[in-house]
C-alpha cells in the first residue's frame, strides 16, 4: 500500500557524506513526526541515506532482535523481503512500477525552526500540528520504507557498507525494490519515486552535480518542501517553494 505523501517525506544526500549531520537528523525526523509526517522514504545508497534511515529507526526505538536475508535478489520476481513488517512490494520491470502523479495537500508543514512551504489554500490536516514540541522517546507510527533501485544494490558497497544495507532492511517497515537487475537509468527511477510519493525531501547538497542536485531539483519543481541539513547549503531559485 503506498503511503499518503502529504505525511511523507524523503531522503536524498550525497555519498561522502560522513556523519557531519547525524545529530540534526534525527532532531529533523522527531520535528517532522510532531508535524503530522510518518512515513519516511531512504534510496538506500551510501553516505547520507544509510545515516538518514538509521536515524529514523534509533527515533522508532528497539524493535526485537531477529536475523535478516543475506541475500534479496528473489525479492523482484516475488519472493520475500527481509523486512520487519515482510512488506516488501515485489517490483517488477521498472517500466511496470506504479509511480502515481503527486497530489499536492494542505500547506507543507514546517520543519524545525522554518517556515512552511506555501501549500494550496486548505486547511490543515488534523494530524498536522504546527509548532508542535518534538516528542521524546520512540515515535508509534513511525514507518521506514526502503527504496532500493535494483536487487543486488548493496553488491557495490564495501563490506562495511553492505552489512549496514543488510541490517537497515531487516529493520524498515516496508521495502520496494524497484527492477530485478541494475540497469541505465535505475538511480534515476529510484529518485523519481521518492520525489512522487513525498511531499517533503530532506536532503545533505552542497549544490554539486548528481543524483542528489537532481533530486533536489525536481522536488523543487513539484512544489515539495525542502530542508537541507548542509552547512554549505547553495542558494537555490526563489521561484520555488523551499524550507530553507
Amino acid at each position: 500500500m503506498i503511503a499518503d505523501p502529504r505525511t511523507s517525506a524523503a531522503f536524498s544526500g550525497h555519498r561522502t557524506y560522513r556523519g557531519d549531520a547525524d545529530a540534526a537528523l534525527r532532531t529533523t525526523v522527531r520535528e517532522l513526526y510532531a508535524r503530522g509526517f510518518r512515513t519516511f522514504l531512504c534510496g538506500m545508497a551510501v553516505g547520507f541515506d544509510l545515516a538518514a534511515a538509521e536515524a529514523v529507526l534509533a527515533c522508532r526505538g528497539p524493535v526485537p532482535a531477529g536475523e535478516y536475508g543475506a541475500d534479496y535478489a528473489g525479492v523482484a520476481s516475488g519472493g520475500p523481503c527481509p523486512g520487519r513488517g515482510g512488506g516488501c512490494a515485489a517490483g517488477a520491470a521498472v517500466s511496470s512500477v506504479p509511480v502515481p502523479p503527486f497530489v499536492p495537500g494542505p500547506a507543507t508543514p514546517s520543519a524545525p525552526g522554518l517556515s512552511p512551504a506555501p501549500g494550496p489554500s486548505a486547511a490543515p490536516r488534523a494530524a498536522v500540528h504546527a509548532g508542535a514540541n518534538p516528542p521524546s522517546g520512540p515515535l508509534p507510527g513511525l514507518t521506514l520504507v526502503a527504496v532500493v533501485p535494483f536487487a543486488g544494490q548493496e553488491g557495490r558497497f564495501s563490506a562495511a557498507d553492505r552489512e549496514r544495507f543488510r541490517r537497515v532492511l531487516a529493520a524498515a517497515d516496508r521495502c520496494v525494490v524497484l527492477s530485478p537487475a541494475y540497469h541505465a537509468g535505475c538511480y534515476a527511477v529510484r529518485n523519481n519515486y521518492l520525489v512522487e510519493h513525498a511531499s517533503l525531501l530532506v536532503a545533505w547538497y552542497d549544490g554539486s552535480p548528481g543524483g542528489t542536485h537532481y533530486t533536489v531539483r525536481r522536488a523543487l519543481r513539484r512544489g515539495l518542501g525542502l530542508v537541507n541539513l548542509h552547512r554549505a547549503a547553495p542558494v537555490l531559485p526563489q521561484s520555488v517553494p523551499t524550507l530553507f
